[in-house]
């Protein structure tokens, strides 16, 4: 019993520094566009990327956030041309929102270099110990999935 509460102290201690390093990695891959976009609104362009167009009900739902903070954070994103806004095909008194070729070009910018920044680091991990790693990188986003809301998850799709 001692040494499970030991052993479960001591990963928690791993997994405590890993997420430093996961958000110090996401940070810096954010830092590139922090000038353009606030954290909230790139969630929006994330939602809406993965949702193809959705109205701002679904983004309201879906970041639980008031749908007037939506509006406002709309609002930046329309005027710096990174979504439009659109009638709906089906009802043309609801609005439909997407992401423009400007706002794709700006998600794939920060996701172009976290990924730069993830291989730099694989490429310290050496050979013999990348199958390990991997395998337990996989594992935790498994039981991360089973612990957490799956909308919780899906808030940074891509």
């Amino acid at each position: 019993m001692q040494q499970e509460v030991s052993e479960l102290n001591q990963l928690e201690g791993v997994f405590v520094a890993a997420s430093r390093a996961m958000v110090a990695i996401a940070a810096k891959s954010f830092a590139s566009v922090e000038n353009q976009v606030t954290l909230n609104q790139y969630r929006v362009l994330i939602i809406l990327l993965s949702e193809g167009s959705a109205p701002p009900s679904v983004l309201s739902k879906r970041m639980g956030l008031k749908p007037y903070i939506i509006t406002r954070l709309c609002d930046h994103l329309l005027q710096n041309r990174l979504i439009v806004r659109k009638s709906s095909e089906l009802d043309r008194r609801k609005i439909e929102l997407s992401v423009t070729p400007q706002g794709k070009k700006l998600v794939s910018k920060v996701i172009n270099s976290r990924r730069k920044i993830l291989k730099e680091l694989a490429e310290f991990i050496p050979m013999d110990k990348r199958s390990s790693v991997s395998d337990a990188f996989r594992y935790f986003t498994e039981i991360s999935s089973n612990v957490f809301e799956e909308k919780f998850l899906n808030l940074w799709v891509l």
